[in-house]
C-alpha cells in the first residue's frame, strides 16, 4: 500500500520587530540643529516631549522617538562629519560665543569640510581670540580650509 504524504503545517515565523537605531538619523540631528539655530540658542530651555512613533499595544511596548537634544555643543562632537559641519555653521550663524571652545576644537577635525566650516563659523562669531585657532589653518594642506581661515581672519 503506497504511503500518502503527510502535509506538514507551514512554519510559523515569529514577527520581527524593527528596533530603532541606537543613534538618531542624521536628518533628525540636522532638524534639531536648524531649530536651535533659528532660535539663536545654544541650549533649548524647554525641549519638546518625546514623540510616540508607535503606541503601545497589548503585546508590545510603545516605541518612542529619540529625545531632542537640549544642547548644540554635543552635536559639534557628533561621530558623523556632516552633523559636525552643520552644527558648526549653526553656532557661527547664531553668533554663539559659548560655542567658541568647541569650534576651536573642530579646527583640527580630521574631515576637511568640518575644518572649513569651523573656520568660517569662528569668523562669524568674531572676537580677537579667534586669531589663536585660525592662524595655524593658514598653513593647512587643503586650499579651501586655508581660504576659509583667511576669510574668517579678515574681519577680525
Amino acid at each position: 500500500m503506497p504511503k500518502t504524504p503527510v502535509a506538514t503545517p507551514p512554519a510559523v515565523l515569529a514577527p520581527t520587530i524593527q528596533a530603532l537605531p541606537p543613534q538618531e538619523a542624521w536628518e533628525q540631528k540636522l532638524a534639531w540643529i536648524v531649530r536651535l539655530e533659528d532660535q539663536r540658542l545654544l541650549r533649548e530651555p524647554n525641549p519638546p516631549a518625546q514623540q510616540v512613533i508607535r503606541p503601545a499595544t497589548a503585546t508590545e511596548p510603545a516605541v518612542l522617538a529619540p529625545p531632542t537634544p537640549a544642547d548644540l555643543l554635543p552635536l559639534l562632537r557628533d561621530p558623523q562629519a556632516r552633523v559636525r559641519r552643520r552644527a558648526a555653521l549653526a553656532a557661527g550663524r547664531a553668533g554663539l560665543p559659548e560655542a567658541v571652545p568647541a569650534l576651536i576644537e573642530r579646527l583640527s577635525d580630521e574631515e576637511r569640510e568640518v575644518r572649513q566650516m569651523a573656520a568660517f563659523a569662528r569668523g562669524l562669531v568674531g572676537d580677537a581670540p579667534a586669531r589663536e585657532g585660525l592662524l595655524p589653518l593658514l598653513n593647512d594642506a587643503d586650499a579651501v580650509v586655508h581660504g576659509r581661515a583667511a576669510d574668517a581672519l579678515a574681519p577680525i
